[in-house]
């Protein structure tokens, strides 16, 4: 849920060529794989940056939940 968030705040910022690339460079990021800065402009590199922690956080909790 927060990942298809993410990408709408990404494309609504015009900060990805599209909702696809939104999408893909959201999932990327929120499960902490590693993103390639090509996909996002510079600008909203921190946004990123502050998702990737986020989804970090969240998945690990929960993981400890269940």
């Amino acid at each position: 849920m927060a990942g298809w968030l993410y990408a709408f705040l990404y494309e609504g910022l015009g900060a990805v060529a599209d909702l696809e690339t939104a999408m893909y460079f959201s999932t990327i990021s929120y499960a902490g794989i590693g993103f390639d800065d090509r996909y996002i402009m510079p600008e909203w590199r921190l946004v990123a940056a502050i998702e990737e922690i986020n989804g970090l956080l969240l998945l690990g909790w929960s993981t400890a939940f269940f």
